[in-house]
């Protein structure tokens, strides 16, 4: 079967979330959110890492019963 969609990872969105966290100066309701995101996106490229993207056949093989 066909591999339809590869992994795209976020790893550059990852990085720029993570400086964002560490600097000094964000709001903790800036930061907390800044935290949810990044751990959606962490979640979302592990999930994307183990799922297959494959083209599922639409009709069911037919087969000779003679």
């Amino acid at each position: 079967m066909p591999v339809i969609k590869e992994f795209e990872s976020r790893e550059v969105d990852i990085t720029c979330l993570e400086s964002l966290i560490a600097e000094h100066r964000a709001k903790p309701a800036v930061k907390k959110k800044l935290e949810s995101e990044l751990w959606k996106i962490r979640a979302g490229d592990k999930a994307e890492k183990n799922a297959s993207y494959l083209l599922k056949p639409c009709n069911p093989p037919i087969y000779n019963r003679s």
